[in-house]
């Protein structure tokens, strides 16, 4: 019995890893998209995210950094998927972020792309790269934290 639900447990976890990495498509043919799926694409291809300490812990801090940010809105919010939508300021075009977490590889895959045109001018990866940015920075607390000791005496 135990050995069967541990088995449908393992199925679910994966099932919905699988879900949510296969909401992360592969961006166009067009400059206004990046991803860390995008592979051989260099153009396009953007690293990965470490999880900090588990996925809870790496998706809360992400939905902090990304709602701190201009002009944003959460969309969905799943265990293992995020997505949000940022709008221009002058033009309000559209922006989809969709962030996807990996527990077999404790990364965090990420894709950022225009709805609409054909170049966004870098907008896209500045975009990841300042969320990059601010979740390391966090990373680095959580690390100081766990590592540090505190003398009671």
């Amino acid at each position: 019995m135990m050995r069967g639900l541990i088995f449908f447990l393992g199925l679910t976890i994966m099932a919905n890893h699988t879900m949510a990495s296969e909401k992360l498509k592969l961006c166009p043919n067009k400059p206004n998209c990046v991803s860390s799926l995008q592979g051989e694409d260099a153009s396009r291809q953007v690293e990965t995210l470490p999880l900090i300490v588990d996925i809870a812990t790496s998706r809360k801090v992400l939905i902090d950094i990304v709602e701190q940010m201009s002009r944003t809105k959460k969309i969905t919010e799943e265990v293992n998927y995020l997505h949000f939508t940022f709008t221009s300021l002058i033009f309000r075009f559209v922006d989809d972020v969709e962030i996807s977490f990996n527990p077999e590889t404790n990364t965090i895959d990420v894709r950022s792309a225009s709805r609409t045109g054909h170049s966004d001018f870098g907008v896209n990866r500045r975009r990841i790269e300042e969320i990059r940015k601010l979740y390391l920075e966090k990373k680095k607390e959580f690390k100081v934290a766990k590592n540090s000791t505190y003398d009671h005496t």
